[in-house]
């Protein structure tokens, strides 16, 4: 083979190669586009955040657990969430922390967007108190005594609880920050399709869920 063949030949090849590029250059400009079109279009439709998950993963959530501390900002944008859910999650911070939460879904839920929060309910407790509740909240070492008495001082102080709540306070919260439409719904019930969201009966049992906990819903205006 010539000089001029082999010249002929690299040149050949060089084209080929950058042709490669080039192609490759065009179809990752293409996915790129791709990409952000997808992530667009998830952002237009909103999220969904399951916020204090644990265990409970819900599917078609982004769930979320240590990975996203509720006492900070939510590293969300404005207006891109269409529901949140927070279940037995606020009782652990401080009251101050928990308006500050509220602020925060307020922030990044879209206009229309709605809010789900569950929590022990030392009310509730305290009213609907059983034999069987006291004898079962004793026994898991959460009480001094299998009493009335007991599991209300328990509800209160164990857990690692820096805040109590009622009814009354979690919707004069949510509505001070302000929220709309806010409006307390069954354990197992909700104005918005959320009814199948729960997941702490799965570990205190169905029954005893529905004796403590109360859940608030509201929507973002």
């Amino acid at each position: 083979m010539t000089f001029a063949h082999i010249l002929q030949k690299c040149r050949y090849e060089a084209s080929d190669v950058a042709m490669d590029f080039i192609g490759f250059a065009v179809n990752r400009a293409i996915w790129s586009r791709h990409e952000r079109m997808v992530r667009q279009k998830k952002a237009e439709n909103g999220m969904k955040l399951n916020l204090g998950c644990g265990s409970n993963h819900l599917d078609g959530w982004s769930n979320h657990d240590a990975d996203m501390d509720i006492t900070l900002p939510l590293p969300v944008a404005v207006n891109t969430v269409e529901a949140i859910f927070c279940e037995h999650c606020c009782e652990h911070c401080t009251p101050q922390q928990v308006w500050n939460f509220f602020e925060e879904c307020l922030r990044v839920l879209k206009p229309g967007g709605v809010v789900r929060i569950a929590v022990p309910s030392v009310e509730k407790i305290a009213k609907h108190s059983s034999p069987a509740y006291e004898q079962a909240y004793f026994s898991r070492g959460f009480a001094d005594s299998p009493t009335r008495k007991g599991v209300v001082k328990g509800i209160i102080f164990n857990h690692g609880h820096q805040s109590t709540w009622s009814t009354g306070v979690l919707i004069a919260y949510l509505e001070s920050v302000g929220f709309r439409d806010v409006v307390p719904v069954e354990v197992d019930a909700s104005n918005h399709g959320l009814e199948r969201v729960n997941g702490h009966g799965h570990v205190i049992g169905d029954d005893f869920n529905r004796l403590e906990t109360i859940v608030v819903e509201a929507v973002k205006p």
